[in-house]
């Protein structure tokens, strides 16, 4: 490094933060510290559980009959178990021809054994797009539950 001597001295302090993020460690420190975790926290939650309540009813109006879940209490994904007769593989597979990606739970399996479940991610996805996509995954269940399978 080519830099004034009282510049290089900066950088090898740097050297002995292992890596970290000085500014970011800083300012998150300020951010716990005002006393903003907690109701941002909450927020957060809130922001979530919307998201989980409003997946979870479009789920319930189009494809309870062909898949099962347990709402969970909190997380990222809902855990969906086809019902007899659906095909995890050829599931997947239409969805994907349907413009959706539901994850099979053999990428999840430290053995790749199948539970015939899919993740269903919402976390990510905006609300307003909740309806479409299930409708897809409804369209991709009906597809492979009459041997129309991609």
């Amino acid at each position: 490094i080519h830099a004034r001597p009282e510049l290089l001295s900066l950088f090898g302090r740097m050297r002995f933060a292992m890596g970290q993020n000085q500014l970011g460690l800083r300012s998150f420190g300020e951010f716990l510290n005002a006393g903003d975790y907690e109701p941002h926290l909450q927020h957060i939650r809130n922001v979530y559980r919307g998201k989980r309540d409003a997946i979870n009813d479009a789920l319930t109006r189009q494809v309870s009959d062909y898949l099962d879940w347990v709402l969970p209490d909190g997380g990222f994904y809902i855990w969906a178990r086809l019902k007899p007769g659906l095909s995890l593989e050829s599931l997947w597979r239409t969805a994907v021809e349907e413009g959706i990606a539901v994850n099979p739970s053999t990428g999840f399996s430290p053995v790749g054994e199948s539970e015939s479940c899919i993740r269903i991610a919402y976390s990510w996805t905006p609300v307003e797009q909740f309806e479409e996509a299930v409708s897809r995954l409804r369209i991709a269940c009906e597809r492979v539950a009459r041997g129309d399978v991609a």
